[in-house]
């Protein structure tokens, strides 16, 4: 499911979700839009708050693992 279909779906807000995961409006939105990448600590937050799986939150942007020291080869 995509972002936009669980806010309508629980009935939140793109204020409220972000009031809930300590981001501004605007990021939210551009997530919706995929214009920005999502942080995996925001989407796993995400999911807790919607009582998803965070893996079925539809995204085909990128999601950033901050735990992540895999250089890719740099």
């Amino acid at each position: 499911m995509t972002i936009a279909v669980l806010r309508a779906k629980n009935k939140i807000s793109q204020a409220e979700l972000a009031r809930l995961l300590k981001v501004s409006r605007p990021t939210i939105a551009r997530w919706e839009k995929d214009v920005n990448e999502m942080r995996l600590i925001d989407l796993k937050r995400m999911a807790a708050i919607f009582a998803v799986n965070w893996m079925t939150i539809e995204n085909e942007r990128s999601v950033i693992d901050e735990n992540d020291d895999d250089m890719g080869g740099v």
